[in-house]
């Protein structure tokens, strides 16, 4: 019975062969299921139609192998999958990433191509961090804060490391640097800032328009960010916990240690200042800020000054000064007179 399963096996790979060969002169594809029929053993054909590829011959990938006897034979070899000939967006953003300059490849990320679940069947940001976490083992503690316990839980509104260092597009960030200063606030208002999001999950986008009124924001927002505090200075990046909690940089038992990262001599009284009041005051239901006084102060400067030029105008061309009238006088004085009777 074995010697019969053996020769029944010999038959039907040679029959595939042939097919494929077939294939292979017509300029088409090799039937997927012919390739199944040698890598069954590392391919599952259930797991792989699933997948984001199941639709996707396996040549289609694997260019090189166009002979499958060649193959067969060991005479042609699989290369490394150049993912940019369907992926060109994703590959334009990775070569000018972190990950490509310290030669970080797709299947780093994506380690098995053969099951991997499309992005938008799933949209489940715990696969991203858990991919992440795989090399950035030091920044685990991410899970254990604010975002990580959303994610963790299932809030897709809450950030994962996608969020704010994307998927591709990964920015270098040298510490210090106006790029890295510029990118600790930014992406943090990306959300925060979000009425709708905001609206979702109970909290209040206040806290980006004080900041943003703040002498911290006024700086930010002039263009200069590496010279002022930005949200991850005094929340951090990984570690953004609850003010209430006594690990959060935030806790009122913290906030001297925090602000003395910028400030060396910060006492508690200066710690103490709020960085998120209101900074004005309403009246009637209208927020008076600082920007606004500001602004109506310069606006009521140029019509006063206008009207000051305008008058000036006035009077040099259209009114005759009391000197300029004396001096016609005298001029008539000086003239012949004549007694006419």
């Amino acid at each position: 019975m074995s010697h019969w399963r053996i020769v029944f096996s010999a038959i039907s790979l040679l029959i595939l062969a042939f097919a494929s060969s077939a294939f292979a002169e017509d300029g088409l594809a090799i039937d997927p299921a012919t390739c199944l029929g040698c890598h069954s053993d590392k391919i599952n054909m259930a797991a792989f139609a699933a997948s984001a590829h199941g639709r996707v011959a396996c040549t289609s990938c694997h260019t090189e192998i166009t002979d499958l006897a060649q193959h067969m034979k060991g005479e042609t070899k699989p290369s490394q999958v150049a993912c940019i000939r369907c992926h060109a967006k994703e590959t334009t953003e990775y070569n000018d990433s972190v990950h490509f300059k310290n030669n970080v490849r797709c299947v780093d990320c994506h380690t098995n191509i053969h099951i991997l679940q499309p992005w938008g069947r799933t949209m489940d940001k715990r696969v991203v961090v858990a991919v992440c976490l795989r090399c950035h083992t030091q920044q685990t503690v991410y899970q254990e804060s604010v975002h990580g316990q959303g994610v963790a839980k299932g809030n897709q509104d809450s950030a994962s490391c996608a969020d704010c260092h994307n998927l591709h597009a990964i920015q270098q960030l040298i510490p210090g640097s106006r790029e890295e200063r510029e990118f600790t606030t930014k992406v943090c208002v990306r959300c925060h800032a979000d009425e709708k999001l905001a609206e979702r999950n109970g909290f209040s986008t206040f806290r980006v328009t004080s900041y943003m009124n703040s002498f911290h924001g006024r700086y930010y927002r002039l263009g200069v960010p590496e010279q002022v505090a930005g949200c991850a200075d005094c929340h951090t990046g990984h570690t953004v916990f609850r003010s209430t909690d006594p690990r959060s940089t935030v806790n009122p038992a913290n906030l001297v240690a925090t602000c003395s990262r910028c400030h060396k001599n910060a006492s508690l009284d200066f710690a103490k200042t709020p960085v998120h009041a209101n900074q004005g005051v309403s009246i009637y239901g209208i927020d008076i800020t600082v920007d606004r006084i500001g602004f109506l102060i310069a606006l009521a400067s140029a019509v006063i000054f206008s009207c000051h030029g305008l008058i000036n105008i006035f009077l040099h061309y259209f009114v005759p000064v009391k000197e300029e009238a004396e001096e016609e006088e005298k001029k008539d004085d000086k003239g012949d007179h004549f007694t006419r009777f």
